[in-house]
């Protein structure tokens, strides 16, 4: 469940001196298969303040569900190094309910002139539901390549079996992924790269092997299953209006839902928002689909075109 792996950091993104949350999320099919276990610290990359600025404030940042429920503030750090933060509440991820988790680091104050937060070497960014950043408190996400960072938050949330159970920063960390659909290997990933099926087939299934850096290989994890969904169903499943469209900058959705995700036409997710007014200004001008989920957990999804 680690979007970022520890090694290979080569920069790192600040925000000018004003406030920045950097996250990864865990949608509820991520973690079906970490029920019952507990959400006890979060490891972050951070990288060294300039000699003689302000030095970083950082707090943790955790949202379960969209309402953030840890924000302690971190009173130690090490620069240009990885960093373990312990939750002040270990979450624990329960089972039979829809669970969405934001897990990351709020750099709360510094130098303009400081870029804390660590990124990895892979120029591509690529983990569409890593690398979210808000800034305006966790009201809005966008994903970072909206702001022309390619790479990915040297960020890690750990889970562990039991609330107390702790995390070091030497602890062992995932180099190479085997994957399977429906018991067949059929790809091997460095870590960073993303996992793209060209011939998925009809609700194919996916479990994964692990190879560790010192060695061995990991047992076969849990199984999950995808309903593979064409552009094409996407387009004719066109149940809500976005006005205006095309559009520059403001539109508005004109149906009463609870999120909003826009997503690239090759399934990237670039933002989310649960606002019905979305700024799509900061993207390329093309087509996007928008998906909404409305109140009772149903979705519908609309063709927006940026101009």
């Amino acid at each position: 469940m680690t979007h970022s792996l520890k090694g290979q950091i080569y920069n790192a993104v600040g925000n000018e001196g004003f406030n920045i949350i950097a996250v990864n999320l865990y949608e509820p099919k991520d973690l079906i298969p970490l029920a019952g276990k507990y959400l006890t610290s979060i490891s972050v990359f951070l990288w060294g303040d300039v000699p003689g600025t302000i030095p970083s404030e950082f707090k943790l940042a955790v949202y379960k569900n969209g309402t953030r429920v840890e924000s302690s503030d971190i009173t130690s750090w090490k620069g240009y190094a990885w960093n373990t933060f312990n939750l002040s509440n270990p979450i624990k991820i329960p089972e039979g309910v829809e669970t969405t988790i934001y897990a990351g680091i709020e750099d709360a104050y510094g130098d303009p002139y400081n870029r804390p937060i660590g990124i990895d070497a892979d120029s591509i960014g690529t983990n569409p539901k890593g690398n979210l950043y808000s800034e305006d408190g966790g009201r809005t996400w966008q994903h970072a390549s909206a702001a022309n960072i390619w790479g990915n938050w040297g960020i890690i949330a750990n889970f562990r079996d039991e609330p107390t159970a702790q995390t070091t920063d030497d602890d062992l960390f995932d180099v190479l992924y085997q994957v399977y659909r429906n018991g067949t290997p059929v790809d091997t990933m460095h870590y960073g790269q993303k996992f793209v099926d060209n011939n998925p087939g009809t609700n194919p299934c996916y479990t994964v092997k692990v190879f560790r850096s010192t060695g061995g290989m990991s047992p076969m994890s849990a199984q999950g299953c995808e309903q593979v969904l064409s552009k094409n169903e996407i387009v004719e499943y066109n149940e809500f209006a976005v006005v205006p469209n095309p559009a520059k900058d403001i539109v508005n959705i004109t149906i009463d839902c609870q999120l909003v995700k826009v997503y690239d036409m090759n399934g990237q997710m670039l933002m989310q928002t649960s606002d019905k007014q979305v700024n799509i200004g900061n993207l390329a001008n093309g087509t996007y689909i928008f998906e909404v989920t409305m109140t009772d957990g149903s979705k519908a999804y609309s063709k927006v075109i940026k101009k």
